[in-house]
């Protein structure tokens, strides 16, 4: 169950969803995978009511091991490839060079692994969970709303679609006050596909 409002560009388009998921569908219990085609990851940076994209991460997986008739049993494992960052706004690019930011070269893979599952409506949850960057575990919160369940009939596949966003202290997470923010957010739409492998290469 992971995911959230995709930023696109230097704006704040949200990215459409899907008319196929205006009906909910009962999926199985199993495992899921996550769509790299059909799902976005971003990291941003509040700028009043809006939020500034600073990065778009191009490589990323997750497995979701999804239990509807208990949510609390679901759970999560992502990995993010952090040289796959690129900056939407050539203002942005200095986030890149600088070598502090993730030290991807020593550490290139962030991974988010849950801990815990809180329902706090029919469709809307908290995921806990650790988040290991640069090596250090950094307890994070993904609030989480599920969009829907469907056959895409587009690829025919037993599709579940979530969006989730996490608020963090860039400071917490060993980042610095990046471009003058102390809070971070990341955020995912993301499309998991039932019984379908889905490489990174």
């Amino acid at each position: 169950m992971l995911a959230g409002i995709v930023m696109l560009g230097n704006g704040c388009t949200t990215k459409p969803l899907p008319s196929y998921y205006s009906e909910v569908q009962a999926l199985p219990i199993g495992e899921y995978v996550l769509s790299p085609s059909l799902s976005y990851l971003t990291l941003s940076a509040p700028v009043a009511e809006n939020n500034n994209t600073l990065l778009s991460f191009d490589r990323f997986a997750a497995t979701l091991d999804f239990n509807e008739k208990f949510p609390e049993r679901t759970r999560l494992e992502a990995i993010i490839h952090l040289q796959s960052a690129s900056a939407n706004d050539r203002s942005d690019s200095a986030l890149l060079s600088e070598t502090r930011l993730f030290n991807s070269r020593q550490f290139p893979v962030g991974r988010f692994t849950s801990t815990n599952v809180d329902m706090v409506s029919k469709d809307t949850m908290q995921i806990s969970g650790e988040l290991n960057l640069r090596g250090v575990l950094h307890p994070i919160v993904l609030k989480s709303r599920f969009i829907g369940a469907a056959i895409n009939p587009i690829t025919g596949e037993r599709t579940l679609a979530f969006n989730a966003s996490a608020k963090v202290s860039a400071e917490e997470l060993g980042l610095g006050k990046i471009a003058g923010f102390e809070e971070l957010e990341l955020q995912l739409y993301g499309e998991f596909l039932r019984n379908t492998r889905v490489r990174i290469n």
